[in-house]
């Protein structure tokens, strides 16, 4: 196995861009890398053959650029105060490493569990007695960055900055569907090898796949359903950011990731779908009842309700007169829970909650066990008090994004508005098939956004007077 990969110049480019430009500018370069979600910077023989992602990588550059500005500490400060979530969230991440490092050898052996091994060229998921292993350092590391990230987007961004956030999702967007076009014209070419030029990680890489003769699109991932996941987040951004008010029409974005989307042919991201849809017109139906909605909020739930029934009619019409859509559907939804990956996941989830019990409800901490579902992964990993710590921590964000907050550019409402989404969308497909209590970096950057612009502004003391390196430029 090589420690140095076909994708690490690429790795090494984006992670000088993000630093030289500082976190401003360099935003877009790191929203550029999260699409390449099976993209490994390099291998580590040393850990097992671990790989360091693209977007990992990007993301310690990102930071590293932040801390080049002293400024930076003091308005770090300001979001580590304890009224603030940033506070919260350092609790918990304390919390999870102390759990992560202590319990595999306090339970040692005590309970069984799923977990990930990896070898030198790919990974097993093994049935095995709790032990200590290269996952929980790992996993502690990625969680880790994840909350680094968190903080250092809430304190490096103010009102003025807002669009180089939407130029980030738009840069993200734009790279995910053309990966996601090179993997269908890779398949349809016989090629598929070639997408084997960015899918570089030491994991099983299922880009092959089909169901009922269709190719399921992996694009930059591993997988159909992460790919499903991430799509479907950068769909709710879309959806958010129109809905709030975004000055530049996303509908080309949004019907380009919706296809996507459904030829992922990924059941978690298609039930994710309708709860996020669901949970939308829910809340535009409570604000039509309670206040006045806006024109665009009309015209969604207008929309999305005459859309909704047409299609669910369309649907049956066929699956009466064509037998092949009808198992189509019938393997992607009806049938998934009796499936083998449904039985093998229903599994998981049974053996992390008892790996909960036999834990004392502390939990075996990250990268110990493997489940499917973010509840069953919080409680097998951190336990009941790792699910108070998370539900505390949503509250929270909640609050920050119901705060009043005033401003005079139609930018920041469209933005958070979107970033909301985000969160909404990927919680709703975390719920389903997430093995571990880490959000990832897609959802930390979409949560630290919510608390940006006032009040948050009139608490700080010092701001980033520079927003890019010294050789590269001034301010923007």
């Amino acid at each position: 196995m090589e420690l140095f990969l076909l994708t690490t110049p690429l790795a090494l480019i984006l992670s000088a861009a993000v630093f030289l430009l500082g976190p401003i500018r360099g935003f877009p370069y790191l929203m550029a890398s999260l699409p390449l979600g099976a993209g490994a910077a390099f291998n580590l023989p040393s850990l097992g053959g671990a790989s360091v992602l693209i977007g990992n990588l990007t993301a310690a550059a990102y930071l590293a650029g932040c801390l080049v500005y002293p400024a930076f500490l003091q308005r770090l400060r300001g979001v580590l105060r304890p009224e603030q979530t940033g506070f919260q969230l350092s609790l918990f991440v304390f919390f999870a490493l102390g759990v992560t490092y202590l319990a595999p050898q306090w339970f040692a052996n005590q309970t069984v569990v799923f977990s990930i091994e990896r070898g030198v060229e790919s990974e097993i998921i093994e049935y095995s007695p709790l032990h200590s292993s290269t996952g929980n350092i790992t996993q502690g590391l990625y969680f880790l960055q994840s909350v680094l990230i968190f903080l250092a987007v809430r304190a490096s961004f103010r009102e003025e900055d807002f669009p180089s956030i939407t130029r980030g999702f738009l840069v993200a967007t734009i790279v995910h569907l053309f990966l996601a076009g090179a993997d269908l014209l890779t398949y349809a070419l016989g090629q598929t090898d070639w997408m084997g030029l960015i899918q570089t990680a030491n994991y099983t890489i299922l880009s092959e796949s089909t169901l009922g003769g269709l190719k399921r699109i992996v694009a930059g991932f591993s997988e159909a359903s992460t790919c499903g996941g991430f799509t479907l987040g950068l769909l709710g951004f879309w959806i958010g950011y129109w809905l709030g008010g975004g000055s530049r029409m996303p509908w080309i974005q949004a019907g380009l990731l919706s296809l996507v989307l459904l030829f992922s042919t990924a059941s978690s991201a298609y039930a994710a779908g309708v709860m996020f849809l669901f949970i939308l017109l829910s809340v535009l139906v409570l604000k039509t009842l309670l206040q006045r909605t806006s024109p665009r909020e009309n015209a969604l739930l207008s929309i999305s309700t005459v859309a909704g029934i047409m299609a669910v009619c369309m649907l049956l019409l066929v699956m009466v007169v064509s037998t092949e859509v009808y198992e189509f559907f019938d393997r992607v939804a009806f049938s998934k829970l009796s499936s083998d990956s449904g039985v093998e996941r229903g599994r998981w989830n049974e053996s992390a909650f008892q790996n909960f019990l036999d834990t004392g409800y502390l939990g075996a901490g990250l990268g110990s066990v493997r489940g499917s579902s973010l509840l069953f992964s919080l409680l097998g990993t951190l336990g009941i008090v790792g699910l108070c710590f998370y539900v505390w921590f949503i509250v929270r964000l909640v609050e920050d994004f119901l705060a009043e907050r005033m401003s005079q550019d139609s930018e920041v409402p469209a933005v958070r508005t979107g970033a909301a989404a985000v969160c909404l969308a990927l919680f709703c497909n975390y719920l389903l098939i997430n093995s571990s209590p880490d959000m990832g970096l897609t959802w930390m950057i979409a949560a630290a956004l919510l608390g940006l612009g006032e009040p948050d502004w009139k608490t700080a003391t010092v701001f980033l007077e520079r927003r890019s390196f010294g050789f590269v430029g001034g301010h923007p």
